[in-house]
């Protein structure tokens, strides 16, 4: 899984070789391919979105598939959590996560538009 993470806290426990800077990264990726993967949405994040949290706690509790049969999604999009105990959300802050290898490839078949900051894209 590749994942860009404002979080260094977290992305540390998965790579301590994380750097301490943050970055804003971005592609030009064809909606039409996009559209053919299996997306999941999330749009709200406030406390009463149950189906979100279910989803977060889900993830947290270190399991590793989140689609019945033991599955990813391939793209998970939403807002960024900054306590799920505590259903807290980061005001004006989405995430897309990139879970499976078609996904990943997908990136990496598209084109890199921008990048600000000196980031660590986890691998």
């Amino acid at each position: 899984m590749k994942f860009a993470n404002r979080r260094f806290d977290d992305a540390r426990k998965r790579d301590p070789d994380t750097t301490d800077f943050a970055a804003l990264l971005s592609w030009e990726v064809d909606r039409n391919i996009l559209a053919q993967l299996d997306n999941l949405s999330f749009v709200r994040g406030d406390r009463f979105s149950e189906d979100y949290w279910q989803f977060v706690s889900y993830c947290w509790g270190g399991t590793n598939r989140h689609k019945p049969g033991g599955h990813y999604y391939d793209i998970v999009y939403g807002p960024v959590n900054t306590n799920y105990l505590g259903r807290r959300i980061l005001p004006d802050s989405d995430q897309i996560s990139f879970h499976t290898p078609t996904s990943v490839g997908l990136l990496e078949s598209s084109l890199r538009k921008d990048e600000v900051g000196a980031g660590h894209l986890i691998v």
